[in-house]
């Protein structure tokens, strides 16, 4: 994905790009900065971490116990997944 972002813009030819990297969007963003830093000015990554981060290899099981939470309690699971349960999260 990151080679195809990288194809995209150099055919545009756009250098001073500031990019938000999302969930898997994020981990594509780590690989366009790590391929062409020179291209990049500001990055945002949001909802994502690195292979190996912290936590990453609880992911799935957090993402099924969340989904599960969400059902039980009619709320949306994005609810549980995306913010803290906390009052400055909610």
């Amino acid at each position: 994905m990151a080679h195809d972002v990288l194809a995209f813009v150099s055919t545009l030819e756009l250098t001073a790009i500031r990019v938000v990297g999302f969930s898997l969007g994020g981990f594509v963003a780590q690989q366009l900065l790590l391929k062409a830093p020179e291209r990049f000015t500001k990055c945002i990554l949001a909802g994502t971490g690195g292979a190996g981060g912290e936590g990453i290899d609880r992911v799935t099981r957090i993402t099924i116990y969340d989904i599960l939470r969400g059902w039980v309690t009619l709320r949306d699971p994005k609810h549980y997944l995306f913010f803290p349960v906390t009052p400055a999260g909610q």
